[in-house]
């Protein structure tokens, strides 16, 4: 029984044709690219983040071990760019302007 229905299934496919085999693949590999492209960016947006935090944290150590004082440090990440501001507050406010709100989160999520 089961390998009666299996040769069904295989027939049903040969007989939908190379015309419309052909949509199929190009539309399963559009919906294929669709998930992709997005969730590769979120990877690469959310690595990068990783990894300017990890040479924050490098660095603060570093500046510790020189017996920096807490305003240099301060100074010294926000010359840097890598100062961890309220990353929190700043989603919430761009959340709720109006307009480019999606643009906002985007380029703040990717920023780190």
């Amino acid at each position: 029984m089961q390998l009666l229905q299996t040769a069904q299934h295989m027939n049903t496919v040969q007989s939908l044709g190379p015309e419309n085999m052909l949509i199929i693949s190009i539309v399963a590999m559009g919906l294929l690219t669709l998930i992709i492209i997005p969730v590769g960016i979120v990877l690469a947006c959310q690595w990068g983040a990783v990894r300017k935090r990890e040479a924050t944290v490098v660095a603060v150590q570093d500046m510790l071990e020189k017996d920096f004082t807490a305003d240099q440090i301060r100074e010294v990440l926000e010359a840097g760019g890598l100062a961890d501001h309220n990353w929190q507050q700043q989603l919430l406010r761009g959340a709720r302007n109006t307009g480019n709100r999606a643009k906002k989160i985007f380029r703040h999520a990717c920023a780190g």
